[in-house]
């Protein structure tokens, strides 16, 4: 039966065999209405016909249906019927999957939070090893998605490129240095032009180095309609570090000295204070020589924290400065600076000249003559002609020739009267200034009642002091009836004078704490470029402060200013080591340039020593040698590298006459580079200031590789998408995915009016009744 009705159909002939499902449709299909009203008529028509017939009932049903049957027929024929075998091609909807492979995706925190991952899952550390897990193949968490949908891989980076399916996503190819959110999310979408694209899949850590704005992109996606699902990768948390940015200590020291280094540490990524420690070891034999512990502030990045060491053998040593790892901290490349540091080992020799035999001169005698690292002489003007004076080397009078000051390496002044035939004389004191200026010798004043420092006034030493000295003050100022307290300010606690402990809050504590002064010499202010150590409330200074006691310099030597002779009262806090801390300290840093030749009338600095590129940089240039204030104006600094100069910087006065000039540059070049002062002042003799510093080219898919969870959820909520972290649970990613699938009809017609069946029916209908109307005699 089934091959008789394919014959009648012509089903073979137009392809339709084989079971396939059938279908009747008219090619121009009249309406309902038409239909019923000729069938009605046509019923109406047949039937007038045969009503009058002589003919039996039965008969007449007969002829009528076969009439009413042929005319159906031929309506049928005209409606024109076909067969069709119904068939849709479905395209699914597709779904782009960008997969960054970019150099922060090389980070080992993929399974951030762990504690999240789906029960059997093996923890991965590579974030783009993460990202391969999530897609791959069927048994990826993302691989239901292949069912409903055509899905193609991107990885990208400054680029993006289709991966074929074969194509593995290996740890390692996590290696380029530019993330280009925008334009990767801009190419797919061109890239996929189609109706079809149902969503974009982006997976990545949400790192945006390249410079181009994302907003375009995203405009793009909304214009679209593509919903942009992002699955992010990694710690969102900012990544711990701990940086020894800068040391800053002195190249040549005495030993037994306390050598001040100051640790600057970079902090980053801390959202809470935390705390650690810096440790100052030797570097050949790691042994602990000093350590400090503090706590380190999210608002503060650098903190400065000293380390002092105490050389206790000559010779030059290598000194690691280490700041220990905080918890969360991965880098530790960065924690450690090596630093070298040189200590002598000859004694100081030290001339202390004194009118009469104060307090002051008592117990600073006794310091000098006891102290194992002084070679001290020790003149008392007042003292009789018997009078043995005392000190390793007894001096009964103040050198009487050049040659004979030389012997000397700081000279200390008390409250002479330099009136006094046998005191210093004007030739000795052009000496005393080629001393300091030329050999770089110290000179300290020590302010007394009766004559220092008013004596000074209009005298060759004037020069030298590191005070304006008060015209209006004569000799013979009284003392107090309640004594002023002592501050010592941060350039004194810098000096390292005042190293009363190595705690700086506890140094602060002791310094607070000390017996006041019933006596300070009246001054003007400090000297420009001079540096006020302690002042005391009340005078013409700044802040209302009176300079009590600065530190100067003239050419190659430094000059000290004590004005006061009550810093004998310190003994009393503390008995002599306070006391002994503050003069050992001042007497080696008189010392320094005569000794070890590394002091230097100028500073040039800069407030960091690391720098990564593009970070501003403070340069700060300081004349401090009375000899040259007359430089004026600008100073320009050349910036250097290996092969020369590299840039310029413009250094301004911060204030007229100061003696500082201050400027910043843009840290451009890296590498290391040297910064010299371009000046006529510097030229002959006169070695021009420089500095060293340092610039990393930091990459910037390192420079911060948190996830940036913010970027992620803007570009999933201004574009329709969810966002979601790769430990999260995807099942309901495809649920967010519309379904942009299109179905294309591709039916397979063959006619029926010319078919077999159709001709056999109506020649059938029409013979039959022909024959019935024969049989009946009917005409």
């Amino acid at each position: 039966m089934k091959r008789l009705a394919e014959w009648l159909l012509n089903l073979e002939a137009a392809g339709l065999t084989g079971g396939d499902s059938l279908a009747l449709r008219f090619a121009t299909p009249p309406a309902a209405w038409i239909m019923l009203i000729g069938a009605i008529l046509s019923f109406v028509y047949v039937y007038r016909i045969y009503r009058a017939e002589p003919i039996p009932r039965q008969w007449k049903a007969a002829l009528v249906t076969l009439r009413v049957g042929a005319v159906l027929t031929v309506l049928f024929i005209l409606s024109r019927p076909m067969l069709v075998r119904r068939i849709t091609h479905e395209q699914r909807g597709h779904v782009a999957i960008l997969v960054d492979r970019s150099l922060s995706m090389a980070s080992a925190d993929g399974d951030w939070p762990a504690a999240k991952l789906p029960s059997g899952e093996r923890p991965e550390s590579n974030r783009l090893a993460v990202a391969h897990r999530l897609i791959l193949n069927s048994g990826g968490r993302l691989g239901d998605l292949q069912n409903g949908y055509e899905l193609s891989t991107w990885a990208f980076a400054e680029s993006v490129t289709r991966l074929e399916a074969a194509t593995p996503l290996l740890p390692t190819n996590a290696n380029e240095r530019v993330t280009d959110l925008a334009g990767a999310i801009g190419e797919v979408l061109n890239q996929e032009s189609t109706a079809r694209l149902a969503s974009v899949i982006l997976i990545s850590d949400g790192r945006q180095s390249a410079t181009n704005s994302i907003d375009d992109a995203l405009a793009q996606a909304q214009a679209r309609r593509v919903p942009i699902h992002t699955i992010g990768v990694g710690s969102w948390e900012p990544e711990r570090d701990l940086r020894v940015d800068s040391v800053w200590h002195d190249n040549e020291v005495f030993v037994q000295d306390s050598v001040t280094l100051r640790v600057q540490v970079d902090a980053r990524g801390l959202e809470a204070p935390q705390e650690t420690a810096v440790e100052l070891r030797d570097v050949e034999s790691g042994a602990l020589l000093s350590s400090y512990r503090g706590e380190l502030s999210p608002s503060q990045r650098i903190a400065s924290w000293d380390l002092i060491y105490r050389p206790t053998d000559k010779g030059r040593k290598s000194l690691e400065v280490r700041v220990l790892p905080i918890s969360g901290e991965r880098d530790l490349s960065n924690n450690a600076m090596v630093v070298s540091i040189r200590a002598h080992e000859r004694k100081i020799r030290v001339l202390y000249v004194e009118g009469y035999p104060r307090y002051e001169y008592r117990f600073l005698k006794n310091l000098l003559v006891r102290d194992p690292t002084l070679e001290s002489s020790c003149l008392l003007l007042s003292a009789a002609s018997g009078f043995a004076q005392e000190g390793q080397r007894p001096q009964n009078r103040f050198p009487a020739t050049s040659e004979e000051l030389r012997n000397f390496d700081v000279i200390l002044l008390g409250d002479v009267d330099l009136r006094r035939e046998d005191a210093v004389s004007s030739a000795q004191q052009e000496w005393l200034v080629e001393f300091v200026s030329s050999l770089g010798g110290g000179v300290a004043f020590l302010a007394g009642t009766d004559h220092m420092p008013q004596v000074l006034r209009q005298t060759t030493l004037e020069k030298l002091v590191p005070v304006a000295l008060d015209t209006q003050s004569r000799p013979g100022q009284q003392r107090l009836d309640d004594p002023r307290l002592v501050q010592i300010t941060a350039e004194g606690d810098e000096s390292g004078l005042f190293h009363f402990a190595d705690d700086r809050a506890v140094r602060k504590e002791i310094g607070s704490a000390m017996p006041g002064w019933y006596y300070v010499a009246r001054v003007l202010g400090a000297q420009p470029g001079a540096s006020v150590l302690a002042a005391v409330p009340g005078g013409a200074g700044s802040a209302g402060l009176t300079p009590a006691i600065v530190m100067g310099r003239y050419g190659a030597g430094r000059t000290l200013f004590v004005g006061t002779d009550d810093l004998w009262r310190w003994r009393e806090f503390g008995g002599d080591a306070h006391y002994e801390t503050f003069w050992l300290g001042a007497i080696r840093a008189l010392a320094r340039g005569r000794m070890l030749g590394s002091d230097r009338s100028w500073r040039l600095e800069t407030d960091r020593k690391r720098y990564d590129l593009g970070e501003p940089v403070q340069v700060r240039l300081m004349l401090r040698d009375a000899s040259m204030r007359y430089l004026t104006g600008d100073m320009n600094i050349i910036v250097r590298d290996a092969r020369g100069a590299v840039d310029r910087v413009a250094l301004q006065p911060k204030v007229p006459g100061s003696g500082i000039w201050e400027g910043t540059w843009d840290a451009s070049v890296s590498g290391p580079l040297t910064l010299d002062v371009a000046s006529d002042a510097f030229s002959g003799d006169v070695e021009p200031p420089n500095c060293s510093l340092e610039v990393q080219a930091v990459d910037p898919e390192q420079r911060d590789t948190s996830a940036d969870r913010r970027l992620l959820a803007r570009i999933a909520q201004e574009t329709g998408g969810r966002a979601f972290w790769a430990t999260d649970d995807l099942s309901k990613l495809a649920e967010s995915i519309p379904d942009r699938s299109v179905i294309t009809p591709a039916d397979i017609e063959t006619p029926l009016w010319d078919t077999r069946l159709i001709v056999l029916a109506l020649a059938g209908l029409l013979t039959t009744e022909w024959v019935l109307r024969r049989a009946l005699s009917l005409p």
